[in-house]
């Protein structure tokens, strides 16, 4: 039979898996899904079976607990919601193997309670120090190995709180990235096969089939051609060590952690989206074999004559597609901007097809020009682009970031490190160039300029 402590740490570890489950719908922005709240059902009813049996126990030894307990002080530095508010709250009786108070009003859900990422860290750098303040909000946040432990555990981990996972997550895969102009699809399990068919509207031989058939005549039969592609998730993470001189600064420490992360993730998705090789990453636009490479006029330079080319080399049904972008090495910017003069500014710099008033160096044939570190420098294969990402497909695992913080890799150097994990996978839809109906040009969703 259990104790009261295990029957104690039997509910936290049943909370945990409620969160969890919630904490998962809610960065993936839907509802729950039916066996989910299945799930919630099953978890609620046992966690007020085993609440009944706690209360029976905690009647019967309500005595020995008063008299045996010193009375403990409320942590320093925690001010739960309902404090915020003024609101009065009283501690519970403790657990035998907790040195804090529980509290009876339960924290918020998506932050743990902690009211910045730089809160949140002091908190874990505080719990791992011989003689530290145990944060009540952090026991929730356990790895599930080793839930329960009093320490920090085997592996040093607590898991960052959803909301600040999510925020970071929505920088990510904003509309203003790389990632949120592409084709996304999401997955629960680490590789996907998707059914494609690459047949052209005018093809007339394999594929469905349109024919003209007289009155009376026996219809055609014709069938799709389905290529079948399995795409696996790759893993991209980041290790941020945090000294202990920030972390004791939180708010400095929140913008630090917010910042870097999302420019590190955000710019190594770029750059794969742009010229991954494909093994261990996405297969990048550079080396899809569906890329079209336009002749350089000039050697060295961007010019009227390159610009004219690639736009024209873009498949036409792609170009008014939301996501279709320049992208541009920044030391190609001089040159674009030399295009705006004389009889050329209506031509490259007319209204964008989105109806943002362009500037010099913004806009190029009514499409937003996007410089990047991942295009290649002026003069070589890859310093520009004109590419539709929408034509680009993403697929990312469910659920987003994963974070966690350890106070145990850079122990002797006294810093905390936070890690951030994201599984992605990318190609672009074409396997090959669009061939024409008449005519032997071919046509892309990615064009560049050839070195």
């Amino acid at each position: 039979m259990a104790t009261l402590a295990e029957l104690k740490d039997l509910q936290l570890a049943n909370h945990e898996k409620q969160l969890q489950i919630i904490a998962v719908a809610d960065q993936e922005k839907r509802d729950l899904s039916k066996e989910e709240q299945d799930e919630l059902d099953a978890l609620q009813t046992e966690y007020e079976e085993r609440k009944h049996q706690i209360e029976i126990r905690e009647k019967a030894d309500s005595i020995s607990e008063e008299l045996s307990a010193p009375k403990t002080p409320a942590i320093k530095g925690i001010v739960t919601n309902a404090e915020a508010a003024g609101e009065k709250i009283e501690p519970l009786a403790r657990s035998p193997r907790s040195a804090v108070p529980e509290y009876a009003r339960p924290i918020d859900r998506g932050r743990r309670g902690f009211n910045s990422m730089g809160e949140f860290a002091l908190a874990v750098a505080n719990y791992s120090r011989p003689g530290g303040e145990h944060d009540l909000r952090l026991r929730q946040m356990l790895a599930p190995t080793t839930y329960g432990s009093e320490g920090v555990g085997a592996d040093g981990g607590f898991a960052v709180p959803p909301d600040f996972q999510a925020e970071i997550n929505d920088r990510i895969a904003g509309e203003d990235t790389l990632l949120g102009m592409t084709d996304q699809l999401v997955t629960s399990s680490n590789s996907i096969t998707i059914p494609v068919d690459e047949s052209t509207a005018w093809q007339n031989a394999g594929g469905i089939q349109a024919v003209w058939m007289g009155e009376g005549a026996q219809g055609t039969q014709s069938k799709p051609v389905l290529q079948q592609r399995n795409i696996q998730v790759h893993k991209v993470m980041i290790l941020v060590p945090v000294t202990d001189e920030l972390i004791s600064d939180a708010p400095a420490m929140d913008r630090y952690l917010r910042r870097k992360a999302t420019e590190k993730i955000n710019f190594e998705i770029t750059r794969t989206i742009v010229k991954g090789t494909g093994a261990g990453q996405p297969l990048g636009i550079l080396n899809s074999p569906a890329l079209v490479s336009v002749s350089r006029a000039t050697s060295g330079q961007i010019n009227l004559a390159d610009i004219e080319n690639a736009y024209s080399r873009m498949f036409a049904q792609y170009r008014g597609q939301p996501g279709t972008v320049w992208l541009m090495n920044q030391d190609v910017e001089p040159q674009i901007l030399a295009l705006n003069s004389g009889t050329n500014n209506n031509v490259f710099f007319g209204a964008p097809n989105f109806g943002v008033q362009p500037t010099p160096g913004t806009f190029l044939l009514g499409h937003r020009i996007i410089y990047t570190q991942a295009c290649e420098t002026l003069g070589s294969k890859g310093d520009v682009y004109f590419a539709a990402l929408g034509q680009y497909l993403t697929v990312m695992k469910g659920g987003g970031i994963r974070a966690d913080v350890s106070t145990h890799i850079f122990f002797d150097y006294d810093q905390v490190a936070f890690r951030f994990i994201f599984r992605i996978a990318g190609m672009p839809w074409l396997s090959a160039p669009i061939s024409p109906l008449n005519g032997s040009t071919t046509y892309s969703s990615a064009v560049t300029v050839a070195a």
